[in-house]
């Protein structure tokens, strides 16, 4: 499950590509087949900056799924399966999450099993014949930073995430997903019963289709339309996935701008009778748990009572023999409590002597740029403010664009609450938060002078 570094200086089975020019590493896995992704697809992402690396895979379904859960791979490759049973060849695979799955297939396919593949979570579908030139072109898209954006819902709900998003692209398909969503599932899409919030929950998504403003297309694997926009409304936990690779429906079943269609999902959900069950999540606490914090009793400690014998003698005259006083003996001290060796502290990691050296921040996260969390450091919540940080940089970008500013790598927004600071890298983005502030430039340009350290183990 594991796999070798890359090494930009050799190139062994196709796997990794010779380069010595800086390049954002992509990587990517095969499943139920191999050779799909040939040289030349390595040598066209190549040009377009991008430096492929294939991910060793095991056969054990439960492994294979493990590995893309912890590894942050792009996208995913396999060859369509002939009798459009399972999506992939020599497989388990009913149906996929993420991360997009590109399936090769030989020859036309009929727009019946087509709209099957992409109710089964199919990304794209290359025919074998144009593979090269199209897996090269699916390379780049799935390689931005605005393909695979993620956004964790609890303290962001399910409707403020579809409308942060809708107008990421022209054209998108988000999915909402419960916590328990594997990336393969061994189960046919249409089969995933609707999440009860317990861990005997198997998974369950459901995706709708956004062009220009208007949700075209809502679905689950048990509805579609506004009634399967409301059910998504209602998940609780989990998470938002936006794609800009995917299969389309074919027509509408909702038609609604993305506010008008929110508002009448509401109020679907509000009239739908009690015997529809609302998704949540309450497998994170125990039964009659509480979240607040428990304050623990403060250690009991002995005080020993000391005699004071300084008056234990009086000087009498000397005509008058002294008073015998009986002796007391002095109380023994308390026993010295037990040498404790001293524990040397782990040296700080580079971002927190990031965050110690910018004495305006709070707290620091460092993300990839589909906003995964890869380290974080003082009191941030990493996963929101990544999502949000990530989810935003296409619109300052494309404001910068407009502007003629050019390519912008660091920016600040602040307000009366608390500023939030964004350093953009190869391959990494740095957010950070703070206080407010009058001069966020000067923190900013901190941040930026100590990026190096953030990024360093």
């Amino acid at each position: 499950m594991e796999y070798e570094p890359f090494d930009s200086n050799m190139m062994s089975h196709g796997d990794r590509y010779s380069n010595t020019q800086a390049h954002t590493e992509v990587l990517f896995a095969e499943v139920g087949a191999s050779g799909l992704v040939s040289r030349q697809v390595f040598d066209l992402a190549n040009t377009s900056g991008f430096a492929l690396r294939r991910v060793d895979v095991p056969t054990n379904f439960t492994a294979l799924n493990q590995l893309l859960h912890r590894r942050p791979v792009s996208f995913l490759v396999g060859r369509a399966s002939p009798d459009a049973i399972s999506l992939v060849d020599s497989t388990s695979v009913l149906s996929a999450y993420f991360p997009p799955l590109i399936l090769v297939h030989e020859g036309p396919l009929a727009a019946t099993r087509e709209d099957k593949m992409r109710r089964a979570g199919v990304a794209a579908l290359v025919d074998q014949r144009a593979a090269p030139e199209v897996l090269a072109e699916l390379v780049e898209r799935l390689s931005r930073s605005w393909s695979w954006v993620r956004i964790p819902l609890g303290r962001i709900d399910v409707a403020s995430a579809i409308q942060s998003l809708s107008d990421m692209e022209d054209e998108l398909c988000l999915t909402v997903a419960c916590p328990h969503m594997m990336p393969l599932s061994s189960d046919a899409w249409p089969a995933l019963k609707a999440c009860r919030g317990d861990k005997r929950c198997q998974g369950w998504y459901g995706r709708l289709y956004i062009r220009n403003g208007t949700v075209t297309w809502a679905e689950t694997p048990q509805e579609k339309g506004v009634a399967a926009l409301a059910t998504i409304l209602a998940l609780q936990s989990g998470q938002v996935l936006c794609h800009e690779v995917f299969l389309r429906p074919a027509g509408e079943n909702v038609g609604m701008r993305v506010h008008s269609a929110l508002l009448e999902a509401a109020a679907h959900l509000d009239h739908r009778s009690a015997g529809i069950p609302i998704p949540s999540d309450s497998s994170s606490s125990a039964p009659g748990s509480s979240s607040r914090d428990v304050e623990l009793p403060e250690d009991d400690f002995v005080e020993f009572d000391e005699i004071d014998d300084d008056d234990a003698g009086v000087p009498q005259p000397l005509a008058v023999a002294p008073p015998v006083v009986p002796h007391v003996p002095p109380k023994p001290a308390p026993p010295a409590p037990p040498r404790v060796p001293a524990v040397e502290e782990p040296p700080a990691s580079g971002i927190e002597r990031a965050l110690r050296s910018v004495k305006d921040l709070q707290g620091i996260a460092v993300c990839d740029h589909q906003g995964w969390v890869e380290g974080v450091a003082g009191q941030v919540d990493a996963e929101t403010v990544c999502a949000v940080v990530t989810m935003s940089t296409p619109q300052i970008r494309r404001i910068a664009a407009l502007m003629g500013m050019g390519d912008v790598r660091q920016w600040a927004i602040g307000g009366k609450e608390g500023t939030v600071y964004t350093v953009v890298t190869p391959g990494k983005t740095i957010a950070a938060v703070g206080n407010a502030t009058h001069n966020p430039d000067a923190v900013l340009r901190l941040l930026q002078r100590h990026q190096n350290d953030v990024l360093s183990p």
